[in-house]
């Protein structure tokens, strides 16, 4: 998927992804080249995350923390929006592929309808979005917050398996970045109120974990479909053998992390995703 030569050089295209994102005609093509060439830069987006985060982390050990209320609520404001705009601009696509041709076929075979046009486009901009979302995770430490393992765990698997995967164009995973688009409509709406001290009632956040869990399922669903028909029965599915198994790995562990989440959080049965101190 990608050389570990690649890893010591930086590349970072952004002329031809302005061009990308401004021509009138999404290209896909275009945006999956793009991605494969970048591939490399979400790794090392990750190392440096990864080693900023924990460092700053230390780093305010002994600090008071940050009154970050306004940038945080603006920050949360943006998210919404984009997600809101963007689930907006691919429902009628999704939804019109869905109708005509049923949900098992979306699974496997309807990349060109899910891959191009302004549906492909909003794709295109939601995977590019998971870089930017790091900037959750400064607030968190900045402002002396419980930095949990499923918190920068699922920030970097999803930035790095949608840029990996895209050029394979899996169908069934735009089902999964639709869905959470809507949930991240609805989380980062709750975030931006309560960063202005406006306190939902506890069981908007309940709904909120229930949904994403909820969208794991669907995935699990979508990925035993593959496997049933593209394996089993031989009717070919339009996958990548390499790419469809990193999909079925943060599937389950996003499965496993936010079941285990949400028990700790509401029940107090299970408590495997501790707090980073």
């Amino acid at each position: 998927m990608i050389s570990s030569d690649k890893l010591y050089e930086f590349k970072f295209n952004a002329s031809e992804l302005v061009s990308i994102l401004t021509e009138e005609k999404f290209n896909y093509h275009r945006a999956a080249v793009w991605m494969d060439d970048h591939v490399a830069l979400s790794i090392q987006a990750i190392i440096v995350y990864l080693v900023v985060i924990f460092g700053i982390k230390i780093w305010m050990r002994n600090r008071q923390p940050w009154n970050l209320k306004m940038p945080l609520a603006i920050w949360n404001f943006f998210i919404a929006n984009l997600s809101g705009l963007s689930a907006l601009a691919m429902s009628y696509e999704y939804f019109e592929t869905l109708y005509y041709n049923g949900v098992n076929a979306t699974i496997c075979k309807t990349q060109d309808e899910y891959y191009t046009g302004r549906i492909g486009y909003a794709v295109f901009v939601l995977l590019l979005a998971r870089l930017p979302e790091f900037i959750d995770t400064f607030f968190i430490v900045f402002r002396k917050q419980p930095l949990l393992f499923i918190h920068w765990y699922h920030h970097t698997v999803t930035l790095f398996v949608g840029w990996a995967t895209y050029s394979a164009a899996f169908p069934a995973a735009v089902h999964l970045i639709f869905v959470n688009s809507l949930i991240h409509l609805a989380m980062y709406t709750y975030y931006f109120l309560t960063a202005l001290n406006f306190r939902p009632p506890p069981i908007v956040a309940k709904c909120i974990t229930i949904g994403q869990i909820a969208q794991f399922f669907m995935s699990l669903y979508g990925l035993v479909y593959v496997v049933y028909a593209h394996f089993m029965m031989e009717m070919p599915c339009l996958i990548e053998t390499e790419s469809f198994l990193i999909h079925w790995l943060m599937i389950i562990s996003y499965t496993y992390l936010f079941v285990d989440f949400f028990l700790s959080k509401y029940t107090g049965k299970k408590a495997e995703s501790k707090k980073i101190n």
